[in-house]
């Protein structure tokens, strides 16, 4: 095991009765960061959660562990709370279930309170927190006996933006001598949060390693490629062609707006600067008739990146 790592997977498999739900995973996640856990529905990544929590048994492989990784924490994306307790009672009671001495546990819970920032709902029914505040209590449990590894199911789901914003804080401090693991849909979040991550798809590893590396993975090593993203009206698909023919259209990603608006991802070869050939791209639109209303060069990201490993990219020519 690398010693940089805090849990490596190595040869993972799981099967249930007729599903392969892992195939050969092998992934590390490095200490004191935060690694994020992606893929479509159905990928594995439940089960991959559970495995490294130690909830269940893989069928065959080595979940390694380092000697630092003492504890494991997996919070579920509903938190399960005890509806009659108050919130500060709560996490009295989890520290002492989980053989915090009863020394630690005041100076423990009110440190939680304090990092996950529920000081004015420490006192309230567990039944009565919103949302957002049951997230965050979640996570306080993870910190009241000192979990030095923890992994998040959605941890925004269903949170308005607010409380978004103030869970992404949450989770980077946590990051700060511990090990996160986030699993989540929302691929503009791994980019805002994590260091690392793995895409897993059908079972399998599809990608993994540092975000910069899954990047200049997503269309070949050494590929000199360009993204563009551009939002048009009229959009047909012998337009397609025509970039094509004229530029050499390696891939493309198109979502149709309710108001005849059209939002296009277009892979194009670089120039010999590594830049996009937005110039001639532009002459081809306003050619056809088309009103450009915006347009951008952008590096590779983890969306494309993601589409990519998982084969989910609308187009290839």
């Amino acid at each position: 095991m690398k010693t940089e790592y805090a849990i490596e997977l190595v040869n993972i498999s799981k099967a249930y009765p007729g599903v392969q739900a892992l195939d050969g995973v092998s992934f590390g996640v490095k200490a004191n960061s935060v690694h994020a856990l992606i893929g479509p529905n159905g990928a594995g990544k439940s089960t991959c959660m559970k495995i490294m929590a130690g909830l269940i048994r893989p069928s065959s492989g080595e979940v390694r562990k380092s000697s630092t990784c003492t504890r494991v924490v997996l919070l579920p994306d509903h938190i399960p709370l005890y509806p009659h307790m108050r919130v500060r009672e709560y996490l009295e009671f989890v520290a002492a279930i989980h053989g915090v001495p009863a020394s630690q546990r005041k100076p423990n819970v009110e440190n939680a309170i304090a990092l996950c920032a529920i000081a004015d709902v420490a006192d309230r029914l567990c039944r009565n927190l919103s949302t957002g505040q049951r997230q965050k209590v979640g996570v306080a449990q993870a910190l009241v006996f000192d979990a030095p590894v923890v992994i998040l199911d959605e941890p925004t789901a269903g949170l308005d933006p607010i409380a978004i914003q103030g869970m992404r804080d949450l989770i980077k401090g946590l990051a700060d001598g511990r090990t996160v693991v986030v699993s989540t849909h929302l691929l503009h979040e791994v980019e805002q949060l994590c260091d690392h991550a793995t895409i897993l798809d059908h079972g399998k590893v599809a990608r993994t390693g540092t975000l910069a590396e899954i990047l200049r993975t997503a269309h070949g090593e050494g590929a000199r490629t360009a993204n563009v993203r551009l939002e048009i009206t009229g959009f047909q698909e012998t337009l397609l062609n025509q970039i094509r023919d004229q530029l050499g259209l390696i891939q493309y990603h198109v979502r149709l707006h309710p108001d005849g608006t059209a939002e296009l991802h277009l892979v194009l070869p670089a120039d010999d600067h590594g830049q996009a050939p937005t110039g001639e791209l532009a002459k081809i639109l306003v050619g056809r008739g088309h009103d450009l209303i915006s347009m951008q060069s952008v590096g590779a990201d983890i969306e494309s990146a993601f589409r990519q490993a998982t084969q989910q990219v609308e187009g290839r020519v």
